[in-house]
């Protein structure tokens, strides 16, 4: 991670506001995963199902490791004219 002029690191990506700046947790519910992401619950729930982003059962909860999302945002990424 990039450090800024405090010294303590860009924390862009890992503080929600909603929570008082308190860093957001690694594992997502769908729900906190698709507003992460700015998609619909059912969006990011078709992608999971269909293996192109990874997930973490515990029982019947499903969650979305953050780095994972990040990650699939990166590679998906262009430059130039649409």
């Amino acid at each position: 991670m990039s450090e800024s002029s405090n010294g303590k690191g860009s924390q862009s990506s890992t503080v929600d506001n909603k929570t008082n700046g308190l860093p957001l947790p690694r594992l997502l519910s769908y729900r906190d995963a698709s507003a992460y992401m700015s998609l619909s619950y059912w969006s990011l729930r078709e992608l999971v199902l269909n293996g192109e982003i990874p997930h973490v059962k515990f029982g019947k909860k499903v969650l979305i490791d953050r780095i994972d999302l990040d990650d699939w945002i990166e590679t998906r990424k262009e430059i130039g004219v649409f």
